[in-house]
């Protein structure tokens, strides 16, 4: 998942489908069968569009404030993207760690779901209402971004998608019930990245 850091914007969306299908993936086929499953559904369907994400916290690839992690108050931080499609029923937003300890070396660190689809921006350290936030890699469900000690600089993407239906997720839902929900399906999609070492 590094080339996630030059991913080009083509590259962007078959790799947002392929963070939905295997980090989010429960248990079953192997890596590679489930990615080339994920490759021909995104060339199947395609995606219809890029969203842009940024965040006025950070730069795409550069380090994220400590005070948006555990060494600081880790609040989510600020997030802005770019209309979604029409067509859209709700957006979803991942945070995953690429250098974790989860599925294929990634773990999530936060996974939303029901995001009206005519949000461009989130507020740090909130969610509109509605918003459904999902267990991450270690169990909880609320955002934190804390590398374990000595691990070094850490690479994070940050995945917005464009849901052409409602998934109908609960508070607390399970990587399988997002992979299930979702079947793989993106409209439209974007990623931008941040890095970050612990110093406390």
């Amino acid at each position: 998942m590094g080339r996630l850091l030059n991913a080009t914007v083509s590259g962007a969306l078959t790799l947002g489908l392929v963070v939905l299908g295997l980090v989010m993936a429960g248990c079953g086929s192997s890596g590679a069968e489930s990615q080339s499953a994920q490759s021909a559904n995104a060339s199947k369907k395609g995606p219809k569009g890029v969203i842009k994400v940024v965040s006025p916290a950070f730069e795409k690839g550069g380090a994220i404030p400590a005070h948006y992690t555990c060494d600081g108050a880790d609040t989510s931080p600020p997030l802005r993207w770019t209309k979604a499609p029409e067509g859209t029923a709700e957006l979803v937003l991942l945070i995953v760690d690429q250098s974790g300890h989860g599925p294929g070396g990634e773990e999530i660190i936060w996974s939303v779901a029901g995001l009206q689809p005519q949000l461009t921006s989130i507020a740090p350290g909130k969610l509109p209402a509605g918003a459904v936030v999902g267990r991450n890699g270690r169990g909880h469900t609320h955002y934190s971004v804390c590398p374990r000690k000595g691990s070094g600089v850490q690479q994070y993407a940050v995945f917005v998608g464009a849901m052409p239906h409602h998934l109908s997720l609960h508070r607390g839902f399970s990587r399988r019930d997002f992979s299930r929900a979702t079947g793989g399906v993106v409209e439209s999609a974007g990623i931008t990245t941040f890095s970050y070492q612990r110093v406390r």
